[in-house]
Formats: structure tokens, sequence, C-alpha cells
């Protein structure tokens, strides 16, 4: 998760509420992955509230620029590249919503991704099933309100 925007006073509720989804009881732990320096291996662990306060190395950068640090940085391991919110502007001004990055479905061509705006407590597990295998992008329009904002009935 990388934070594009000053969203310091929002981030405990996001990992509360992402990581206190039900459909993630059975991982067990928590999931998610806050970004807070470009030194990636130095991230030890996924993440979990009361989040300290840091200064975000991504504020004012583009859904590009953080693909491409991902697919530089990330995967082959702990953290996925190709699965990625985004706390940004909207999400300070709405405390509830967060922006999805995943790749398309099969074949993946690079650069070839979905942006979609999520609520809190569905981000990780749709991620998470995403990233495993278990869904596609038709999970995500099946979960899309009407407002456009993933919401899974289980979260």
């Amino acid at each position: 998760m990388f934070c594009l925007t000053s969203a310091s006073k929002i981030l405990n509720t996001f990992f509360e509420q992402a990581n206190g989804s039900r459909l993630l009881e059975e991982v067990g732990r928590p999931v998610g992955v806050l970004i807070t320096t470009r030194d990636v291996a130095s991230i030890t662990k996924a993440t979990s509230p009361p989040v300290p306060a840091f200064q975000s190395p991504f504020l004012g950068a583009s859904v590009d620029e953080i693909r491409q640090f991902a697919r530089d940085h990330l995967g082959g391991g702990r953290i996925s590249d190709a699965n990625i919110v985004l706390l940004d502007q909207k999400t300070v001004e709405d405390s509830s919503t967060c922006l999805l990055i995943t790749s398309k479905d099969w074949p993946q061509v690079p650069g070839d991704f979905r942006t979609v705006r999520s609520d809190f407590a569905s981000s990780l597990a749709t991620l998470n099933n995403i990233e495993f295998g278990c869904a596609g992008e038709e999970y995500l329009d099946d979960s899309m309100a009407q407002d456009g904002v993933v919401r899974l009935t289980d979260s």
C-alpha cells in the first residue's frame, strides 16, 4: 500500500477495517504492507495498527510512477507488484475508499492494469483473492456497487 498524499490520520482506520474483513479470517494474520520507504528490503512485516507516523516518499506520485516502482522493486515474494492499494486525495476527502490497482486478466501485458475504488474493508480481501488466483476482473465487476466502489457483502 502506498500513500500518495498525507493520509496519516486515516491509516489506522484503513488497516483496522481492511485487515478486519471476515473474508481474511482464514488467513489469520495481517496481509497489507504499507510502503514507508524506497528501501523495500527494510520492510520486514505486514502492517497493523497503530501505524507510526512517517513521511511517505511517494507524495504526489502518479499511478504510473507507482506501477513502475512496484515492477522495479516489489514482487518475487513477500510484497505483490501487481496488486496495489493507493491512498490518494479522494481517500483523505471521504475517509472510506481507496484506489486499487490490479493487473488485467491473463495474458498479462506489461502496463495493462485496471484501477477501481474500493471501500477499506473490501480492499485487501479483494486483492488477496486476485493475487492467489481465486478471482479475476469479473470479481471486481460483480463486487462493484452502484456508486462504482467495490464493496464485498461479507466484509
